[in-house]
């Protein structure tokens, strides 16, 4: 087994790297592809990489395509987030680099999103700190895109 799993290890880099950036299956991926990528391909394929892919896709489809509306606001901060997490070069958590949206009446503070819980009344509330649930999600090193519509 020593020896069997470092073989299908490299393998499996190998692979990954062959593949490159661009043949990332973003669509069919889970948690685990998209840290093992960040692991492995390294300066190919960073978590600034994945919050760009993410950040585009909202763009293309929130926005300019069938404009879903399902994120109501994103983070101004979080690519700088990602890529600060990037050149740290330690793993920060066990979310680290992944991307991710928090729903709109969840509060974040510090990346310039608003908390207004799908209200016009509390459209423009800045929360004072964290949620409890980002502060963990934030410690464990996941990115904070925006915020999801709530329905």
């Amino acid at each position: 087994m020593r020896i069997v799993l470092p073989f299908a290890l490299a393998s499996a880099v190998q692979a990954a790297v062959s593949c490159g950036f661009d043949t990332f299956n973003y669509t069919e991926t889970t948690i685990d592809k998209l840290q093992d990528a960040i692991k492995f391909i390294g300066e190919v394929l960073t978590g600034a990489n994945h919050a760009q892919h993410y950040l585009d896709v909202i763009d293309q489809l929130n926005h300019n395509g069938p404009q879903l509306n399902a994120v109501i606001e994103t983070s101004p901060t979080a690519l700088a987030q990602a890529i600060a997490q990037d050149r740290n070069g330690t793993r920060s958590g066990l979310l680290h680099g992944i991307p991710i949206l928090i729903k709109d009446n969840i509060a974040t503070s510090g990346d310039g999103l608003t908390a207004c819980a799908g209200s016009f009344a509390m459209e423009g509330n800045i929360a004072p700190r964290d949620a409890f649930l980002v502060q963990k999600l934030r410690a464990a090193g996941a990115i904070v895109l925006g915020h999801a519509n709530m329905v």
